[in-house]
């Protein structure tokens, strides 16, 4: 059986986008590019790119493709982030990651 990737889901951090009713949760990361982070040269190999994790059902109706760069709000800003699609996360919920555990994060 191959194994079956899991994240811990915050209850606080997440938000019901308006297309379609889809649940946007940020999930955390070890370590996201902060004033800290990108001033310690050790850290740089460990940050997280900011990335959205979409399931194979809902990538259609949202016009998202595998590898692609889609734009989500952060705090009110507009981010890029790399696309996944595949089974990680369930239908009807986008995971984002890479960005600040406290931030309110929409689709794009």
């Amino acid at each position: 059986s191959r194994p079956i990737a899991t994240f811990e889901l915050p209850e606080n951090a997440s938000e019901t986008d308006s297309n379609g009713g889809i649940e946007v949760i940020n999930i955390p990361a070890d370590y996201v590019a902060s004033t800290l982070t990108m001033k310690t040269e050790l850290l740089q190999a460990r940050i997280q790119e900011p990335t959205v994790f979409v399931n194979e059902a809902d990538a259609g109706n949202l016009g998202v493709v595998d590898g692609e760069s889609v734009t989500v709000k952060v705090n009110g800003l507009r981010k890029s982030a790399v696309a996944h699609v595949n089974g990680h996360a369930p239908a009807g919920v986008v995971l984002v990651q890479g960005f600040d555990p406290r931030a309110l994060v929409k689709l794009g």
